[in-house]
């Protein structure tokens, strides 16, 4: 992790500061000063060339006299080696001064005694004043001020993290001070992992339950972990290859930058998550998330899961007192659908088709609106709320036959274009270029079909054919990560209706029903099926070339032409300004280059 740095150590540095003037060394001897006025040392030249341990211990108890100008100097900031050098030859001059006063006190007149007595008396107020300084720093934590020393523009850690800071022009917290805040009134619980972050869900605490809180105001908060600064890393071999090693599973500043430009893009497009804040913190993992990090894992073992894949920020070599991190903050949008299947939520015919088409409509909303492509739809980034009490299926209806509502989340490696495209056809873009991220399509497709997925939609991308030999073909491709091909989405989708079909229990396996209205259900659910049969034929990657479908809004419209869904299945309850003929309109068949 980055070398840490000693920062609010001002207290110390003024302590050591006053010893070095005081105490003999080689170069500066307090007691060798001379006095050109009188060679024999009358009493207070005699106290003034005490042993140095003595007169160190009068500047800290009595304020001696001797000490006064350098320590205001050195009471307003922390001073480097050189300057302190020049300090203490002004410390010489201002104790031959007072060795010349003091001898000549007889002599002086009234008025000018009076005068020394003034200044004196200012100098001892400075003194008291910096050590009340002192002693108020003192009892401000360590990690408080390495984060107030870190706002300053030239500090490596505000220089690094600029991309994320300038978003809200905010300035790095401390983690462990701005949890103590959350936790006054909230818990942090576990509830995901995503590729480079960690999922916690805010929840009121037992002591708070008397105040209400809608689903629209609950929060999640995804925590991501930021690469260290170059200019920190250690200059030991071993150690910087140790630290580059957990660096390489952390996420840069930039990409972070970019996927929260994303969640702004997106947050007005239904189906989308709701994005409402960002902030940069810095240190080791406070307790709460230490005892949610260890919850989550006792919950996975006890399903027989695997434990989690982030380092466990109880042990100190995980994480550095400097690790930084970026704390995503979106509304509650339910449970994520991986979950739903794991705990077998997700069998009827009415969930899975409610399910599969409102991803299918985010999604090409998504083209139109924003050129946009999730690339990592799989399951977990599917979140499900439940918007209220189930209730009687209505077989007439086309579309939401529950009350369940569906929210595409995690942008991480999504691309989206940001502005539209100026008079020299030039745009803003928002993605990450999976070619300098090579792991994540060398999954082993044995243990999970959805390795097999990245690799599908990178072909789909460069050669629109989700089959194509990728490595034997990349270099007759002239296509790239930022460009815009919509294909993506079908191969995702794809695997998302794969998925669920798995978990059907079919119409076929019901009893029959005895009544009319049971007899009407069980044809509706069976011909619902026989739908989603025939779009996981269409979406199959050996078929999709050729049933010449090229984006999600193409099967939306494939959908509508065959009467799957109706128009006003379209537009949810949030577009309902929206006119309706404009929004077909924008799910044309479109082509992409």
């Amino acid at each position: 992790m980055p070398a840490r740095k000693v920062f609010g150590k001002r207290a110390h540095a003024q302590h050591d500061a006053f010893a070095s003037m005081l105490h003999s060394s080689p170069d500066v001897k307090v007691d060798a000063v001379k006095t050109t006025q009188d060679k024999r040392p009358d009493l207070h030249t005699a106290t003034l060339r005490r042993s140095p341990r003595k007169t160190h211990a009068s500047a800290l108890q009595a304020v001696s006299i001797n000490i006064c100008r350098p320590a205001e100097k050195q009471s307003s900031k922390c001073k480097s080696s050189q300057t302190q050098q020049v300090h203490t030859s002004k410390f010489l001059k201002s104790q031959s001064s007072a060795t010349r006063d003091t001898s000549c006190q007889a002599e002086c007149p009234p008025s000018r005694r009076v005068s020394r007595a003034k200044r004196i008396r200012a100098s001892i107020d400075r003194i008291a004043a910096a050590e009340t300084s002192i002693q108020r720093e003192k009892h401000i934590p360590e990690q408080h001020k390495r984060v107030e020393q870190c706002s300053a523009t030239t500090c490596p850690y505000s220089e690094h993290c600029q991309s994320l800071l300038q978003l809200f022009q905010q300035e790095i917290e401390d983690f462990s001070t701005w949890s103590t805040q959350l936790s006054e009134h909230l818990g942090v619980t576990k509830i995901a992992e995503a590729s480079f972050g960690e999922v916690y869900r805010l929840s009121l605490r037992a002591d708070e339950q008397e105040i209400h809180v809608s689903h629209h105001e609950e929060s999640v908060l995804k925590i991501i972990a930021l690469t260290p600064p170059q200019g920190t890393l250690p200059t030991n071999t071993r150690e910087r290859n140790r630290i580059m090693k957990k660096a390489a599973l952390m996420s840069k500043p930039s990409d972070v930058a970019s996927e929260v430009r994303l969640l702004q893009r997106m947050s007005n497009i239904p189906g989308y998550t709701h994005f409402r804040e960002l902030r940069i913190l810095r240190g080791r993992p406070p307790s709460a998330f230490v005892k949610a990090y260890k919850q989550y894992n006792d919950t996975q073992q006890a399903n027989g899961k695997d434990p989690s894949t982030f380092p466990d920020p109880a042990k100190k070599a995980s994480y550095s007192t400097d690790q930084l991190w970026a704390v995503i903050e979106m509304r509650d949008a339910g449970t994520d659908l991986e979950r739903l299947v794991e705990r077998g939520d997700c069998k009827d015919i009415w969930s899975i088709w409610d399910i599969f088409w409102q991803t299918t409509l985010a999604l090409a909303k998504g083209e139109e609106g924003a050129e946009f492509e999730h690339r990592d739809l799989h399951l977990g980034n599917i979140c499900v709320r439940n918007k209220g009490i189930p209730t009687a299926v209505e077989v007439k209806k086309r579309l939401n036959f529950t009350q369940l509502d569906v929210t595409l989340i995690d942008y991480t490696i999504s691309r989206a274009t940001m502005t539209p495209k100026d008079s020299f056809g030039t745009a803003n873009i928002a993605y990450l270029d999976l070619s300098q991220d090579k792991h994540i399509f060398n999954g082993d497709s044995a243990q999970e079909y959805q390795y097999d997925i990245y690799r599908h939609m990178r072909a789909a991308l460069f050669f629109d054919d989700p089959l194509a030999p990728f490595e034997a073909s990349q270099d007759k491709s002239s296509r790239s990560w930022s460009q815009f091909h919509p294909q993506t989405n079908l191969v995702w989708l794809h695997f998302v209706l794969y998925t669920l079909l798995h978990q059907l229990h079919s119409a076929d396996t019901w009893s029959k029903p005895t009544h009319k209205a049971g007899r009407l259900l069980m044809k509706r659910a069976k011909e619902l099926e026989r739908r989603l049969m025939e779009v996981n034929d269409m979406l199959d990657p050996r078929n999709v070339l050729k049933n010449d479908l090229k984006s999600a809004g193409m099967l939306v419209a494939t959908a509508l032409g065959r009467e799957w869904l109706h128009e006003e299945d379209v537009l949810g309850p949030e577009e309902s300004g929206i006119d309706l003929v404009s929004e077909i309109a924008a799910l044309d068949l479109r082509d992409p280059v």
